[in-house]
Formats: structure tokens, C-alpha cells, sequence
């Protein structure tokens, strides 16, 4: 009767774990569209004004290092 029981259990524990491996997978999956979505709705919008976001990104790579100079954001204290 225990061995019985055991088995049910095991049983179950493996229909949960596999059902739980597909949702990943589905998960992970639809991530990845995601992803692959804005990755191409970013490269639309660069290529559309490329220099605008090459200077956004050099203003914000300045302050960064600003700040990260001045210890405002740094890990270790002065």
C-alpha cells in the first residue's frame, strides 16, 4: 500500500515537473519574439535619425562618467 502511494506520488511530481518545463519553454519562447521585436522596432528608429541617438548616447555616457567620477554612484567610498 505504501510502495502504492509512492509511486502515485512519483508519478505526479514527474506530470508537474514536465508540465512546468513546457511553460518555460513557452515562456522562453515568447520572450524571445519579444525581444526579436523591439530589437527590430530600435534598429527602425536609430536608422531613421542616427546621429540624434549617437549624441543621446554620448550625453548620457558623460554623465555616467561624471557621476561615477565624482563617487555619486560608485560602490566603493571615498
Amino acid at each position: 500500500m505504501a510502495e502504492e502511494e509512492i509511486n502515485r506520488i512519483k508519478q505526479k511530481i514527474n506530470d508537474l515537473t514536465v508540465k512546468i518545463e513546457d511553460k518555460f519553454d513557452e515562456l522562453s519562447k515568447s520572450f524571445g519574439k519579444t525581444i526579436g521585436e523591439k530589437k527590430a522596432y530600435a534598429e527602425v528608429k536609430i536608422s531613421e535619425k542616427p546621429f540624434a541617438y549617437m549624441a543621446k548616447a554620448l550625453v548620457g555616457g558623460v554623465i555616467v562618467g561624471y557621476m561615477i567620477g565624482k563617487g555619486k554612484y560608485c560602490c566603493s567610498k571615498r
